[in-house]
């Protein structure tokens, strides 16, 4: 074999040994993943697992209300008062990003609104609205709450096109570290650096 075929070989492994595995430990301890969903998979009248009512004792439940045009298919999420939505998948949300439709309450009172414990101005009722947010610590689910100011009046609400970012469990970090270290080791024994 030509010597400067090798010399190219041994150098070009060495660079791949050096930034293979700072690629590979970069995404593993980034770790992030996104999480997308509507709500056209979940039969109407269904209350999805991850979303939790907290006030008033109500359910939240997939609608395909006519009053409320959709944001995204033909279905989504509709509740009042407060709820908490996790991520289907159960990691931790690190940020987010939902679509939100207040119809015109019956007489004009001034509501507050809150998502994810952050107060957000209250849009214009009847539209679809974007809010999107963040957390400096990972988050098991976001609270959402619709109320009044005087807090005798829960509102109605619906909820498409949610996205989040999670983070894995501390468990799940590892198991990814490992794999990533595992596949730097195994590129490393099938190159072995040549000597001369």
């Amino acid at each position: 074999m030509n010597t400067r075929l090798i010399k190219t070989r041994v150098c070009s492994n060495r660079i791949l040994d050096v930034i293979f595995p700072i690629v590979l430990f970069v995404f593993s301890a980034n770790g992030q993943g996104t999480i997308e969903f509507g709500f056209e998979e979940f039969p109407l009248g269904a209350a999805p697992a991850f979303v939790t009512q907290i006030n008033p004792a109500a359910v939240p439940m997939i609608s395909n209300n006519p009053n409320i045009p959709p944001f995204e298919g033909q279905k989504f999420l509709f509740t009042l008062g407060q709820i908490s939505v996790k991520s289907p998948d159960q990691q931790p949300i690190q940020s987010f990003s939902l679509h939100l439709f207040i119809p015109q309450p019956p007489s004009p009172k001034a509501f507050s609104l809150l998502i994810g414990g952050a107060p957000q101005t209250v849009p214009t009722f009847g539209t679809w609205q974007t809010f999107q947010g963040s957390f400096q610590s990972p988050v098991q689910g976001i609270n959402i709450t619709l109320v009044d100011m005087v807090g005798e009046f829960w509102g109605s609400y619906a909820i498409d096109a949610v996205q989040f970012t999670t983070i894995p469990e501390p468990q799940t970090f590892w198991l990814l570290t490992m794999g990533a270290g595992a596949i730097a080791l195994r590129q490393r024994l099938k190159h072995p650096n040549v000597h001369r």
